[in-house]
């Protein structure tokens, strides 16, 4: 980002990232809503285990270092161009450039919908429709939670015996 009134280069920070994370979020959930549409019209069945799980993230992966390829022999490309006297050649690099890490970022959105429906899917399958957090957030009672007291340097046990 190039700030005129200063005259200096300068990064995305704060509440900047902070609006970017939020539109990626936006993104993947739209991504997983589609992907979870698709396979249900299509009658692709649920992923059954982490095995299976780990060959769709496997293959996203393989989405991503294709792309991330791509942007580096885009750069190399670049280097090379930078010799000759002409911008025309060097617009035509950096398009290429842009739409490689368009590329990039909607495999990267694909991939974290993918990764949540693996674990939607596989927490279906267990028989919980519940994110982990979330079933230990409703299961935990505040009068069940006891806080330890110290003496003389040991951690006293409510239940002595259990030990």
């Amino acid at each position: 980002m190039y700030n005129e009134d200063k005259n200096t280069q300068t990064s995305l920070f704060g509440d900047e990232v902070k609006a970017i994370e939020q539109e990626v979020t936006i993104c993947v959930e739209r991504e997983y809503d589609r992907t979870k549409d698709d396979c249900e019209q299509h009658y692709i069945r649920a992923i059954k285990n982490r095995h299976e799980g780990y060959g769709h993230a496997a293959e996203g992966l393989t989405r991503l270092e294709l792309s991330m390829k791509r942007i580096k022999d885009d750069m190399k490309n670049y280097l090379g161009k930078l010799a000759e006297p002409s911008d025309s050649i060097v617009k035509d690099v950096a398009g290429d450039i842009y739409g490689h890490a368009s590329q990039l970022a909607a495999d990267a959105i694909a991939m974290a919908a993918t990764a949540k429906r693996i674990i939607y899917d596989i927490m279906v399958e267990a028989g919980n429709e519940e994110y982990p957090i979330e079933a230990l957030i409703n299961s935990t009672d505040d009068d069940d939670f006891e806080e330890p007291t110290e003496t003389a340097g040991d951690i006293e046990y409510a239940d002595a015996d259990a030990q």
